[in-house]
């Protein structure tokens, strides 16, 4: 049916959504209905930049949490698409 791409991190998820169905489904139960077509060389590098060794992110003091836009920012900063 359709090829979905998912961003989780590092890696980029490709899966095939083999059929639909009209209630919301448990995980396990989920995961009949579409194939991870991921190639294992993308699992494999997303696998070795997630264990990279990461840049630290300074801010001041007392600020506390991102921000979700700030969040995603930082996401796509370090992890940018091949869109980008």
């Amino acid at each position: 049916m359709d090829i979905l791409s998912l961003k989780m991190g590092p890696l980029t998820k490709v899966i095939q959504v083999i059929q639909l169905t009209p209630n919301r489904l448990s995980a396990s139960l989920a995961k009949n209905i579409y194939r991870d077509i991921t190639t294992p060389d993308e699992k494999s590098v997303a696998l070795e930049k997630k264990f990279s060794v990461k840049p630290t992110i300074l801010t001041k003091k007392g600020i506390g949490r991102p921000t979700k836009k700030q969040r995603r920012d930082l996401e796509e900063f370090l992890y940018p698409t091949e869109e980008n």
